[in-house]
């Protein structure tokens, strides 16, 4: 599975990049406008619509690569777990309401699953769109993009130190 993570992880990151690639894309398409520069604006234009459309193929593939990534997954865990079941001294076995493990085969698995796959992949692309985001400020306007930062961390400060506050 490891694999397909790894590729989740660079479509998701490519679709946050793209994201930012399509906000700065806009104002080059609003400048072009403002300007009267009719060949800029067409270039700009095929340059939005591209990103648009990459984007749209880049979702499609990595949600249904998330779904299948999500299944095998979810069916391995439910393969273990029912061999160990099935492994087990029937005395011990039968302390547990058959109920409990077959919500555990189903419901609990594919929860596990789906979260294993999605976390690293949703974490990684929110770090790069805020690395991305970051730098995009810092070449549009380097003044705002250190306050930017300098707020940032301002702010993880204050919150981390109610944090401690509430949790007393």
């Amino acid at each position: 599975q490891l694999p397909a993570v790894l590729l989740l992880t660079i479509m998701r990151s490519a679709t946050t990049i793209l994201g930012v690639t399509f906000a700065l894309t806009s104002q080059v398409v609003i400048d072009a406008a403002v300007a009267h520069n009719m060949h800029g604006l067409k270039m700009a234009s095929i340059k939005l619509l591209l990103i648009i459309a990459a984007q749209i193929l880049i979702r499609l593939v990595g949600q249904s690569l998330e779904m299948v990534t999500t299944a095998r997954l979810g069916m391995n865990l439910r393969g273990k777990m029912f061999y160990s079941i099935l492994k087990k001294d029937y005395s011990r076995a039968t302390a547990y309401h058959s109920g409990d493990l077959l919500t555990r085969l189903s419901n609990d698995t594919s929860i596990i699953a789906s979260g294993t796959i999605s976390l690293i992949p949703s974490v990684l692309a929110l770090l790069t769109g805020l690395v991305y985001a970051l730098y995009s400020l810092t070449v549009l306007d380097r003044n705002f993009a250190f306050i930017f930062f300098a707020g940032g961390i301002i702010l993880l400060t204050v919150i981390s130190a109610f944090r401690r506050v509430m949790k007393k």
